[in-house]
């Protein structure tokens, strides 16, 4: 007979509240419309559990980024704020496997 499969908890997106932004330089240089640099400076994430209130921060170091550049920089963010929040949840859970 084959293995039982162990099907790992994970935080439903429903019970998350997020909230994010950004800043940007004061001084703006003037672009050309082909240009697709952006003087974004940084980014920063707050995900909340909303029914036990834990939440998890983080921002993106303050630099200069393309929108490309920007949008990669905030999903790696907001996938390891995710996991930290998971991780979080899932110990004030008690749940036996993430007990550490």
């Amino acid at each position: 007979m084959g293995k039982k499969k162990k099907n790992k908890w994970r935080l439903p997106k429903s019970e998350v509240t997020w909230h994010g932004g950004g800043s940007t330089s004061t001084h703006r240089k003037k672009r050309s419309i082909a240009s697709r640099a952006v003087d974004d400076r940084s980014w920063h994430f707050t995900l909340v559990h909303t029914p036990s209130g834990i939440g998890v921060s983080g921002e993106v170091p303050e630099g200069h980024y393309s929108q490309k550049q920007m949008q990669q920089e905030r999903e790696k963010l907001f996938s390891r704020l995710w996991g930290q929040l998971e991780l979080k949840v899932a110990r004030h859970l008690r749940l036996p496997r993430w007990k550490t």
